[in-house]
């Protein structure tokens, strides 16, 4: 297993995940930008655990269509494809 704690940015290429139906990005706090979430077609949640709140807004203001937001215990932030 490894650990992205310091990870600051994440860019998703068009090409990328092609079949990917479930996202979960945990406890990587030094994350600010998450660029081409509208490149993954498939997915159809994205959870966000352990995250900052800067970047779960930031997320939060992203124009994903056919998502909904809902919150869980562990999860601080999700969205699924309705």
């Amino acid at each position: 297993m490894s650990f992205l704690f310091n990870l600051e940015e994440l860019i998703l290429e068009e090409q990328a995940l092609q079949k990917i139906v479930e996202l979960e990005i945990v406890n990587c706090r030094s994350l600010k930008v998450l660029t081409g979430l509208e490149n993954l077609k498939t997915l159809q949640q994205l959870n966000l655990t352990d995250m900052s709140k800067e970047f779960i807004a930031t997320i939060e203001e992203t124009k994903v269509p056919g998502s909904i937001t809902c919150l869980y215990q562990r999860i601080e932030w999700c969205w699924t494809k309705i």
